[in-house]
C-alpha cells in the first residue's frame, strides 16, 4: 500500500522561490533575480561529489534529505542531462546504504527551483523494506532490451541498473524533453524508474470540502507512493483508491504515451 503523512507547512516553510508554473519543460530560462542554489549559505554545503555540491535540504521531506547540485555556480536550468544521469548512478553506487535513493522532478512536475538538482533520500526511516511503494509493484509488461512497464496508476518505466542503463534512460528522457512531457525519476542501486505525466496542477481527492486549498502535490515522492498531505481533511480521508484516481488523472494521455514509447524504442534501435 501507500503511505500518507501530514505536512501542512510543506509550502509555507520552504525557502521563498520563484513560482514555477506549467510552462514548457525545456524552454523556461533561469530567472537571474529568482532563488537558485548558488545563493545558499556555505553551511548548507556539506560535501561534494565529482563536480557537484552536496547540500542539506533546509525543507526536508525525509530524514537525511540531501540535494546534489552539479556545477552549482553555473546555475543550469532544471533539465536532466545524460551526464547527470550517469553521475547519479555513480552517486548511488558509492553509498553503503541499501535505502539510498535519488529523486528528480522536471519543470512542470513540481520542481520548485529552476536550477539543475536532484534529491538524495534514505527510505528506511519510512519503509522496513527500504523501498518506496512503487518499487514493490509488479511488472505489467516486459518489452525488448530489458524494459519493463510497472503496473501503476502513472505511466512508469523500470530499467535495471546494468551497464547500458544510462543510454536507455537518456534516450527516454530525450524523447520526453522533445515532446514537452513533464517527468520524474527515481533511482536506486537496482533500478531506475521514469514517470511520465501531465503538467502539474493542484490536486484534491473526491469530496474535499475546502475552497482553494491543495490536498497534495503529485511530485516525485508522491509518485513513488509517499503522499505528503497538505491539510488535515486530506490526511484523514485519503485512501488508496482516491490517491490512484488523482494519479490516473495526472498521468500523460495514453495516445501521448504511445508516441513516447514508439519514439524511445526507435531511438534505441538506431543507437544499438
Amino acid at each position: 500500500g501507500y503511505l500518507a503523512a501530514l505536512n501542512a507547512q510543506r509550502i509555507s516553510k520552504k525557502r521563498e522561490a520563484e513560482q514555477l508554473g506549467c510552462e514548457r519543460v525545456t524552454d523556461r530560462e533561469v530567472n537571474p533575480r529568482g532563488f537558485n542554489f548558488s545563493q545558499v549559505h556555505q553551511a548548507e554545503v556539506i560535501d561534494s561529489f565529482e563536480d557537484a555540491d552536496v547540500l542539506i535540504n533546509v525543507s526536508p521531506l525525509l530524514h537525511g534529505h540531501l540535494l546534489l547540485v552539479p556545477q552549482r555556480s553555473k546555475v543550469c536550468k532544471q533539465v536532466m542531462t545524460c551526464e547527470v544521469i550517469s553521475m547519479c548512478l555513480r552517486w548511488v553506487a558509492t553509498s553503503a546504504r541499501a535505502d539510498f535513493k535519488i529523486l528528480f522532478n522536471s519543470l512542470g512536475a513540481w520542481s520548485s527551483v529552476n536550477h539543475l538538482h536532484v534529491h538524495g533520500v534514505f527510505t528506511s526511516c519510512l519503509f522496513a523494506s527500504n523501498k518506496f511503494p512503487v518499487e514493490e509493484r509488479p511488472v505489467q509488461l516486459s518489452l525488448s532490451q530489458g524494459i519493463e512497464l510497472v503496473e501503476y496508476p502513472i505511466h512508469c518505466v523500470r530499467l535495471k541498473c546494468c551497464p547500458d542503463v544510462t543510454r536507455k534512460a537518456w534516450l527516454l528522457v530525450e524523447v520526453l524533453l522533445k515532446m514537452d512531457v513533464p517527468h520524474s525519476i527515481l533511482l536506486s542501486a537496482e533500478f531506475l524508474y521514469v514517470f511520465a505525466r501531465m503538467p502539474q496542477t493542484c490536486t484534491k481527492i473526491s469530496g474535499d470540502p475546502s475552497e482553494g486549498d491543495e490536498g497534495f502535490r503529485l511530485a516525485i515522492v508522491e509518485s513513488c507512493g509517499y503522499i505528503i498531505c497538505m491539510n488535515q481533511w486530506t490526511f484523514d480521508n485519503i485512501s488508496e483508491e482516491s490517491f490512484e484516481e488523482v494519479a490516473r488523472a495526472q498521468r500523460c494521455e495514453d495516445h501521448v504515451w504511445g508516441r513516447i514509447e514508439a519514439g524511445w524504442l526507435e531511438a534505441m534501435q538506431q543507437t544499438n
